[in-house]
């Protein structure tokens, strides 16, 4: 389900997966590739098979540092 992405990299320890930012350039400026992978790749994460979320008003409990 990611092997079409080119700016983010993405990697699985058990049920934790990892994407970042992986962009070229300084500081990882978002250029059109960048921005339309922005755009879908909350949407692939929910539909990850492996992925789970423990709170129905939640759904990604420790993004962005959250609980």
């Amino acid at each position: 389900m990611f092997d079409n992405y080119e700016r983010f990299k993405f990697s699985r320890d058990g049920r934790v997966l990892t994407a970042t930012i992986a962009a070229p350039g300084p500081v990882n400026g978002v250029d059109a590739r960048l921005h339309d992978e922005l755009a879908r790749v909350f949407t692939d994460l929910q539909h990850d098979s492996e992925f789970r979320h423990h709170h129905p008003h939640r759904p990604w409990p420790g993004l962005f540092g959250g609980r």
